[in-house]
This record gives structure tokens, sequence and C-alpha cells, in this order.
């Protein structure tokens, strides 16, 4: 792995009754202020404690242990690659792969988790590093918030200039490089957005057990498709109850349980 979970040190009827409401809600807040230190005191500690745990060569402990942050609503990409490491050295690849692309998520530039997630890959595969397209690779140097946000300022500051132009008619001849310029950049990351957007299925299913059987249909007794491998990542076309239907396996399209995946939404 390229980094051990150790190099990670972050813990993501009367009128006058509104008012009361109001004034009570304020008096809370310093109550709150001075919590907000020892909040953040408890998870450093808890967050050391799961190191500790890594460190000493308990991953599954330690897994345990970040993941009690991460169900209690804490998360972040440093909890979620230390999740990763701690699944993977447990022999958990589906888990690992699961945690790898949550960090991916909150930082798609990062290099160790892009690392230990390829690494993971390659696993599952069990041969060589993953192939990617051109358009993989540049519409997942951003992610979807990033290249939407992207998109919007761009055609903003085309707005603005087109604006100002038609304030300040003698500035035109100075605006209309960057007017250009602005409306190209907006053009190219909508289009880069819109590719990003499809490339990847609504819903992800990644499955978490060894040996998962892919079933014909949302029933225990359907003939099996195939036995599915931890760490496989299939798309979401359906679900039923406690069932998914999930496409991309090796011979097509079947029924997993749902608490054999992890679900990841795009």
């Amino acid at each position: 792995m390229s980094r051990p979970a150790s190099h990670r040190e972050d813990a993501r009827g009367s009128a006058g009754k509104p008012a009361g409401r109001f004034r009570r809600r304020l008096l809370l807040l310093p109550l709150l202020c001075l919590l907000l230190p020892a909040v953040r005191a408890d998870l450093g500690a808890a967050f050391e404690e799961a190191n500790l745990l890594y460190g000493q060569g308990h991953p599954r402990e330690a897994a345990n242990a970040y993941d009690r942050l991460w169900t209690n609503g804490f998360s972040s990409t440093a909890l979620h690659y230390n999740l990763g490491n701690a699944w993977f050295k447990a022999g958990e690849t589906g888990r690992a792969i699961h945690h790898y692309r949550l960090a991916e998520k909150l930082d798609p530039r990062d290099p160790d988790v892009a690392a230990n997630l390829e690494l993971a890959r390659m696993a599952v595969q069990g041969g060589g590093p993953t192939r990617r397209s051109l358009s993989d690779r540049l519409t997942g140097w951003l992610s979807l918030n990033e290249w939407t946000a992207a998109a919007g300022t761009g055609l903003w500051v085309w707005i603005g200039l087109l604006i100002t132009g038609q304030f300040r008619p003698e500035w035109r001849s100075r605006l209309n490089l960057a007017i250009r310029c602005s409306a190209a950049a907006t053009g190219l990351f909508a289009l880069l957005l819109l590719l990003a957007w499809t490339r990847h299925p609504a819903v992800e299913a990644i499955v978490l057990d060894h040996n998962v059987t892919l079933h014909h249909g949302p029933l225990e007794e359907s003939p099996e498709v195939e036995s599915l491998a931890a760490g496989q990542e299939l798309a979401v076309l359906d679900r039923k109850g406690d069932w998914v239907q999930v496409g991309g396996a090796a011979r097509g399209i079947g029924w997993v349980l749902k608490d054999q995946v992890a679900l990841l939404p795009r």
C-alpha cells in the first residue's frame, strides 16, 4: 500500500412564541461552542486509537474502529482511505474498494487513493492494471460537483461580460476576446460534465462478500447466473424488496441480495 493508515491524521398561538424559541436557541450557542472542542478531541482520540490498532498489525480491529466513526456520521477522505487500507489488509477487498471509492468521490485527485484503488482492483481481476479510456481519465480529474461548479462559473462569467459590454459600450472591443474565451470554456466544461454524468451509472453496486450468487430473479430459488467475486463493481438497474438487479457481470444481468453489496450513488 502506498501510505499506511497512521499517516492520515484527520478525524467531513401567541405572537411572542417564535421570538422566545429564537432566544432559547441563541442561548444554546455558547454551550455548543464550549462542547465543540471536546467533540473534536473525542474524534481525534478515536481516530488515533484506530491508527494505533492498524500500526500494531490488527487491521480488522482497526477497520471496525474506523467504521464506528463513519456510522456515527463522520466522513473524510482520510477516514475512508484508512478504512480501505484496513479492510484490504484484512482480506476484505470488496469493503476496501467501497471505501476507496468513497474517498475518491471526496478527493478525486488524491494520488494515494488512486494508487490503492488500482491495487485493490488488480486483486479482484487477478491481472494487470485497469485500462481507462481517455474520456474516463479526463472526466475523472474532477468530481461531478466540481465539473458543475466549473461550468456554472464559466456561464456566469460569460453573462457578466456580456452585461458589462451592454452598459459600457466603449469597453466592447476589449471585452470581445474575454467573451469568446469564457463562452468556449463554458461549452467545454458543460461537455465534460455531460460526459462525466453519462459515463457512470446513477447507482453502482460493489460486491462485499466472496462468492456472492447472482440469480436470474429476485428469489433465493431462482436459477444461478454466476458467482460474483468480492470487489466487483456493477451497475444497479432495478430494485425489488431485499434484491438489487445489476448489470455488468460476465454472464449478463441478474439479481443479488441488497445486504451483499454496497450501493454507491453517482
